[in-house]
């Protein structure tokens, strides 16, 4: 899917089953967000099913973008989860591996019509790496989460030039880091009412 002009008519929600629910249980779970007139679902991808077998997990996951679409639901799959965030994941040790799994998920889906935009990362700032930090330590940290954030959208973008990138942020201030990155600028907001967003 191009991006679109105007998001507006977007009505998404987030899908904790993602890839691994049975085809039964999701056709079942799309049919209950369409009665909603939910028109599009954000999926958490899970590296650890990808590290097991990167086959059978972009399989699973190219059904499931498929199987939305055809339920007239779009996909904004989420690459990393920073809830999960580990210091070791931001080591240079670990690019290689996010290289190569950043290519194989966007190889897999770049082409479905029911992709709707790249989420690089989700809440990159909601983690104890970040909040247990304090002072200068803090900044630098942040920075090292910014400059993972900077690569990863970089590499999406090579491998994919016509689908939207955004990057989940907790806070509206954390947009600011990363706001060359990306086309769609996507924080969230728990506030229990819109008069308070």
């Amino acid at each position: 899917m191009k991006p679109l002009e105007d998001y507006s008519s977007i009505r998404g929600f987030c899908y904790s089953g993602g890839c691994r629910v049975s085809g039964e249980q999701l056709k079942r779970e799309l049919g209950y967000a369409g009665s909603l007139r939910l028109n599009s679902t954000r999926i958490w991808l899970s590296e650890r099913d990808y590290r097991k077998d990167p086959a059978a997990f972009l399989s699973k996951l190219t059904a499931f973008v498929e199987t939305a679409w055809e339920a007239g639901i779009s996909t904004m799959p989420i690459l990393f989860n920073g809830n999960g965030l580990h210091p070791g994941d931001l080591e240079q040790g670990y690019e290689e591996y996010a290289e190569n799994y950043i290519k194989d998920v966007v190889q897999a889906l770049r082409g479905e019509p029911g992709l709707l935009m790249w989420d690089v990362m989700n809440e990159p700032s909601c983690n104890d790496y970040i909040i247990e930090a304090k002072g200068e330590e803090r900044k630098a940290r942040w920075e090292k989460v910014n400059e993972f954030l900077r690569r990863s959208c970089d590499k999406v973008r090579k491998l994919d030039s016509v689908n939207a990138v955004t990057i989940g942020h907790t806070y509206m201030d954390d947009v600011a880091d990363t706001v060359e990155e990306v086309d769609v600028f996507s924080f969230h907001d728990y506030l229990p009412v819109r008069r308070q967003i």
